[in-house]
């Protein structure tokens, strides 16, 4: 349990020579202070009581009255600490925001804000952008800028989805939505700041949607990589989603922050999920590779557009025109490719390999001859489904 005593801190005078009067908090062997409104000259502060003493400008009165107020404000910090759940598994940064009400207790915005804030400093734009959106739904959906957490009840859900279903959102995106809402109320639950009593997700259940099959026939695919293209963008965009193809289907951001090739292989740790691939490039991947020689990454994409995203949503935007084109009635983007890849490579493997490929299954401790060998098979894999494709012919 954290510690908290009143103290100060003598090598940080003020200009007049006095120094604030301070809780302190020790919490994991670590230790922070929460100023108050009170400051002294340090010969009148006893450290040993963590009183202070008649003097200077304060006569026995204030004196008095002034270590009461202390004495109460450290006890409320205390009480308010030991009514927090799991306590001793809670780092002091996140106990230093309940303590200054950083976190106010009735406001459910105030969650919403740090996790977001916490995205941007990390630099996950995605899921920061996907905290305000819910934000800026359940702003929209109260009308209030204060959302007490005993609020979010089954009724306040339940009324909430409808109104987004009124809005033609589908399933998965109010799913998404209440996903991040339970997220957040978990955490509160966690930090003490809710009853678990109030939990409203024992009887409401987030909607679900079957996903849909992104995926292209060999065929399709094969018309993809064989259709000539004169438009720059065009073709572009198609050697984007070949090379993800490819590399066993690497999303855009991985694919575009590659920097080199090492002894004909490219390793990196893939953004979602943070699991580290070893990929073997192929002649194929190759050729694509080569047309584009960036600056500081091994692709030019970067050295063209101001980030990740804004080049995949053109990328997405041409792969329209080019199903289009191929006359393919889907509405065919970057996510297709891994889908597609793990589709396909069922023809020439069992799902467990394709699943290792894809990176679903879990490393075990094993030894580095089977990993080698694991490789090599996917290696394979990815030979086999490639020059598939390659010897497919396009539709007419």
């Amino acid at each position: 349990m954290p510690t908290f005593k009143i103290a100060i801190r003598k090598k940080q005078l003020r200009s007049d020579g006095t120094v604030n009067i301070k809780t302190r908090i020790c919490h994991q062997k670590k230790t922070r202070y929460i100023s108050t409104k009170y400051n002294v000259l340090p010969k009148y502060f006893d450290a040993k009581t963590g009183l202070v003493k008649v003097g200077g400008s304060y006569d026995k009165d204030q004196v008095a009255r002034m270590n009461n107020e202390l004495i109460i404000q450290t006890g409320i910090m205390a009480d308010k600490a030991q009514r927090l759940k799991d306590v001793q598994y809670m780092d002091i940064g996140s106990l230093m925001k309940i303590l200054r009400d950083k976190h106010r207790e009735y406001d459910f915005y105030a969650l919403l804000d740090e996790r977001i804030d916490n995205y941007r400093r990390a630099g996950n734009i995605n899921y920061m952008d996907s905290f305000k959106l819910t934000k800026s739904i359940l702003e929209k959906f109260t009308g209030s800028s204060l959302l007490p957490l005993e609020s979010i009840d089954y009724n306040f859900l339940s009324r909430l989805e409808g109104k987004l279903r009124d809005r033609k959102l589908k399933p998965n995106s109010i799913g998404h939505v209440m996903r991040n809402i339970r997220t957040l109320y978990n955490q509160a639950i966690t930090m003490g700041l809710v009853d678990l009593s109030f939990y409203p997700f024992r009887k409401y259940r987030i909607p679900k949607e079957k996903t849909r099959h992104r995926t292209l026939t060999d065929t399709e695919l094969a018309t993809i990589a064989k259709i000539e293209i004169k438009e720059p963008l065009m073709a572009w965009a198609r050697d984007m989603f070949l090379l993800s193809f490819c590399l066993i289907g690497m999303n855009m951001k991985d694919m575009m922050y590659i920097e080199k090739i090492e002894e004909g292989r490219i390793n990196y740790k893939r953004s979602k999920g943070k699991r580290d691939y070893s990929i073997k490039v192929f002649p194929q991947a190759l050729h694509i590779i080569y047309r584009y020689p960036g600056k500081k990454y091994l692709l030019n994409t970067l050295d063209n557009y101001a980030d990740y995203r804004s080049a995949t949503k053109r990328i997405n935007k041409k792969l329209k025109d080019i199903a289009d084109l191929c006359k393919i009635e889907k509405e065919v983007s970057t996510y297709w490719v891994r889908h597609t890849w793990g589709t396909l490579a069922q023809q020439f493997a069992s799902l467990d390999t394709v699943s290792r490929a894809l990176g679903h299954r879990p490393v075990s401790d094993i030894t580095m001859i089977y990993v080698e060998e694991d490789q090599k098979a996917i290696d394979q894999l990815n030979h086999k489904v490639i020059r598939h494709i390659l010897r497919t012919p396009p539709s007419e």
